[in-house]
């Protein structure tokens, strides 16, 4: 299986497609990604953590973060996603490994969350 889990940028095109029809830069073939998670080649990981992050920028810049939550909940009818909202099991294996501290936390939750799917299967 395959997996590959969005950076906070990268759900942020998602939404800011997904609310106001934005093409979607695609320097990190995010729209490339996009399609195999469509055709169920590839599942998406989506952290919750990254996302309220998202949320709170939108919510200060007055957009309705309830519609926002609703559309991107959504594309899990239409697409391979994992909105990944940690688990009991996700957090037993967060405490088991050690944080890498010269990586950002953004970056870490990324490569412990990818891990964790290798880890899970």
């Amino acid at each position: 299986m395959f997996h590959y889990c969005l950076n906070r940028d990268q759900i942020f095109q998602v939404i800011q497609n997904l609310i106001e029809s934005e093409t979607i830069n695609d320097e990190n073939n995010l729209s490339i990604l996009l399609e195999m998670a469509q055709y169920w080649h590839l599942e998406l990981i989506s952290i919750n953590y990254l996302l309220s992050q998202i949320l709170e920028r939108c919510n200060k810049q007055g957009k309705d973060s309830v519609f926002i939550l609703n559309e991107y909940y959504g594309l899990q009818n239409n697409l391979w996603l994992n909105i990944e909202e940690y688990n009991e099991a996700f957090i037993n294996y967060l405490m088991r490994n050690l944080r890498d501290k010269n990586l950002s936390l953004e970056e870490d939750l990324i490569q412990i969350q990818e891990k964790y799917r290798e880890y899970e299967y």
